[in-house]
């Protein structure tokens, strides 16, 4: 057996251990069984003897291998592993949500009111709601949980982390070979493990090439930190990249756009050339004339902050879990608190502005994202940020000298790369851009368990 398939037993042994006994908590197991099965097939590592999934789960054994859904799997295994939580029922909806995205995705005219209206407001409660669209509370709780099933929407936050010691970084790189990528990879998942330089990583993606990519992570905002990841840099430029390049991120900025949804068809209709360059000669022609993207800049000043309240603000960050659920995960992790501190701290998070909530979905819902850096002067940058409101989602991050654009696509990434490419290429201001296809789009926050490097005492970040 190899350390892989180990690692996924011993993790399934810990999700399970905090499970009260049930029907559900059966199911469970026989899910976890198939999500295991399914993980090593993709990894080329088949295992026999598992047993057939219920008639109401998922027969993963029928799927294709993604390398996508097994990073996604992955990735949602170690959240739930740490999370800690005792309901099966709940574990199994977070499992799955948004997991194997339907096609074609179909959204009802009181679907994209919601998805619309909640994107400008992501905290309006489902009364309000209700009220300014015309439909009952059970209406929008109904259509609430069934988007989040098919397709994983919840309402997350990018935080913000110059008020938590930690500065916020995009590393771009171009490997000299397909091996070589295989190298940095193993390499950047072993940093991450060890809470040494990338013990705040996000994660990481590839382009279709599988020799560009991207790493988002943070990093603690130290004279020896930061020194110890230039070292980290310069090394696995020297021993795999043929170029590499850092870009610090200074904020964020969302954008959600169901305008070129076409109900009659029941797909996205954006069509690449009046996407890209009938958006720019529009916007040329009549200034601006669209919202624009919904955001902030990253502040200066820290936060007097302990080691709850970083879980805490991963916790509303991620968007999964519900107030009585924190509750609980503080408590796991020896912070228990009466429903009313927690509440004080929560609500002292959001008076200091420290995360800013967002309407997402899953990180599979787009058959592709496309990662745009760009470097330019400021003007053109006031222009992309109008420019980017007309794809579908549309994340903007602004960097020293430029921005970063993420930018989901339903359909047609490769035409769309093409004509965007060209598009940007042609813009007055621009000094340098490149394109990158992601397969999926990446996380935006670090494991709940880098809350143990924080030391309240010296009020620094160690690893």
């Amino acid at each position: 057996m190899d350390d892989y398939h180990q690692f996924l037993l011993s993790q399934r042994q810990r999700i399970l251990e905090h499970i009260t006994p049930s029907k559900d908590a059966i199911e469970l197991q026989q899910l976890l069984d198939q999500l295991i099965a399914y993980q090593s097939s993709v990894r080329g590592r088949p295992i026999t003897n598992i047993p057939s999934p219920s008639i109401h789960q998922v027969h993963f054994n029928n799927l294709p291998p993604s390398l996508e859904m097994a990073a996604e799997i992955d990735y949602r295994l170690t959240l739930l592993e740490n999370y800690q939580i005792n309901n099966a029922a709940r574990i199994s909806q977070l499992l799955l949500a948004g997991l194997q995205i339907p096609q074609p995705i179909i959204f009802s005219q009181l679907q994209i009111d919601y998805l619309s209206m909640l994107h400008q407001n992501p905290m309006m409660g489902t009364v309000q709601l209700a009220k300014e669209i015309g439909v009952s509370p059970r209406t929008i709780k109904r259509e609430k949980n069934q988007l989040n099933s098919q397709y994983g929407l919840c309402v997350a936050s990018m935080m913000d982390p110059h008020q938590f010691g930690l500065v916020h970084i995009g590393v771009q790189f171009r490997t000299k070979s397909l091996k070589s990528s295989q190298e940095i990879e193993t390499r950047i998942y072993q940093e991450a493990k060890s809470n040494r330089i990338l013990a705040f990583l996000h994660g990481f993606a590839f382009d279709v090439s599988q020799r560009e990519g991207i790493i988002s992570s943070f990093l603690p905002n130290q004279m020896q930190a930061r020194n110890h990841f230039d070292q980290f840099i310069r090394e696995i430029n020297d021993l795999y990249c043929e170029e590499i390049s850092i870009h610090y991120i200074q904020g964020c900025y969302v954008n959600l756009n169901f305008g070129s949804y076409n109900h009659v068809s029941q797909e996205w209709q954006a069509t690449s050339d009046l996407r890209t360059e009938g958006t720019r000669r529009f916007i040329e022609e009549y200034g601006f004339q669209f919202p624009p993207p919904r955001g902030y800049i990253y502040r200066h000043n820290v936060l007097p902050f302990t080691p709850a309240d970083w879980i805490l603000i991963l916790s509303l960050c991620e968007g999964l879990l519900e107030r009585k659920d924190r509750r609980a995960l503080l408590a796991q992790y020896d912070f228990a608190m009466a429903e009313k501190t927690v509440w004080a701290h929560e609500r002292r998070l959001q008076k200091a502005q420290a995360y800013f909530p967002f309407l997402t979905f899953s990180r599979l819902f787009f058959d592709e994202t496309i990662c745009v850096i760009v470097k330019c002067e400021p003007t053109t940058i006031e222009f992309l940020h109008q420019f980017v409101t007309q794809f579908v989602m549309s994340r903007i991050q602004p960097i020293m000298d430029g921005i970063i654009l993420f930018l989901g696509v339903p359909s047609g990434a490769s035409s769309l790369t093409n004509q965007l490419t060209h598009t940007l290429l042609d813009l007055p201001g621009l000094k340098e851009v490149s394109v990158l296809r992601l397969k999926r789009d990446l996380p935006h926050l670090p494991s709940i368990l880098t809350y143990q490097l924080w030391n309240p005492k010296t009020k620094q970040w160690s690893s």
